[in-house]
């Protein structure tokens, strides 16, 4: 985003389109020029040298795509994984641009394969001046120091919640569950902590209510995996199944994103043990941790150390 920044004073319009309306609306605050706005269907826009939207406030706005304007489509393979579920303007809005702009930078940290394929499909006929950074070759910078997984059968509320409990223990702790009841289940369960929800189109209000407060627990959807800072995170949670290894990647990197350490826990069933197998953990024994965990959960242990801890 700073490379797309810094392009402002040698263009003549750059419009930039984000699935995700509060990364939009950060971007539009780091803009460092006066002629720049949200796009709306009300807005005047006509002097504007930057212009951010959401591809659904771009489709229903008067603005027309010039042949001079750079079009910069952020995230692009959510344009692809949300715009063929429940996002179908999104496919529209593809539909658009690889046809009628001339300049396009497509941005994103974790596309696969299998989209970039479908990508390169679309826009063949102008792929010459399109182009793709990936600025994250679908890969952790900064993987957890440890993965803490049990059999699925193990993992019940009530371990889940002894094991989020010890994880407060050594910090702030992000808890992404893949059902919108499953967040309202464990806000009932930690009242006593400071904690922040947040679930689809909650977005705008989290981030604001974060400003306010410095919560001990964030429970979320698949909300808060992409476009989000979250302040230091020392464990993220997985409640439930999430099969798709590019959201994965945003989840785990929502922590760790100043380069602190953290450790992530899930059941032995998630497609998070596949994606983090290769990663080289410190031999842990999960079951003994577990057991030192439910004995401290007793007060028969003194709070358990992580394999790092015990390295320094």
């Amino acid at each position: 985003t700073t490379h797309i920044l810094n392009l402002i004073a040698h263009e003549q319009r750059i419009i930039f389109v984000s699935p995700l309306r509060a990364l939009a609306e950060e971007v539009l605050q780091r803009a460092p020029i006066k002629e720049k706005g949200y796009l709306n269907a009300r807005c005047e826009f006509e002097n504007w040298k930057f212009i951010v939207c959401t591809p659904e406030s771009l489709l229903v706005s008067t603005l027309e795509l010039k042949r001079t304007d750079l079009i910069v489509l952020d995230e692009i393979h959510l344009f692809y994984l949300w715009g063929d579920s429940f996002r179908e303007k999104l496919i529209e809005i593809r539909e658009l641009i690889f046809t009628s702009c001339e300049r396009m930078i497509a941005l994103t940290a974790t596309i696969s394969d299998e989209v970039f394929e479908i990508y390169q499909q679309e826009v063949a006929l102008n792929f010459e001046h399109n182009y793709l950074m990936d600025l994250g070759n679908h890969k952790l910078n900064n993987p957890p120091f440890m993965h803490l997984t049990l059999p699925k059968f193990l993992m019940t509320d009530d371990l889940l919640k002894i094991l989020i409990e010890f994880s407060l223990t050594k910090g702030r702790v992000l808890v992404f569950s893949n059902l919108r009841k499953r967040v309202d289940f464990w806000q009932a369960n930690f009242q006593h902590f400071q904690v922040l929800t947040c679930k689809g189109g909650e977005v705008p209000t989290f981030v604001e209510e974060l400003k306010k407060i410095s919560p001990d627990l964030i429970l979320s959807t698949i909300a808060l995996s992409h476009g989000v800072n979250l302040p230091s995170v020392g464990c993220v949670v997985f409640d439930g199944d999430f099969k798709d290894e590019s959201f994965l990647v945003q989840m785990l990197a929502r922590a760790g994103r100043r380069g602190e350490s953290f450790f992530a826990i899930s059941h032995s069933g998630s497609a998070v043990r596949k994606l983090l197998r290769s990663s080289a953990f410190p031999k842990v024994t999960p079951y003994l941790l577990l057991i030192k965990i439910l004995l401290w959960k007793c007060n028969l242990w003194c709070c358990p150390k992580l394999p790092m801890e015990n390295d320094t």
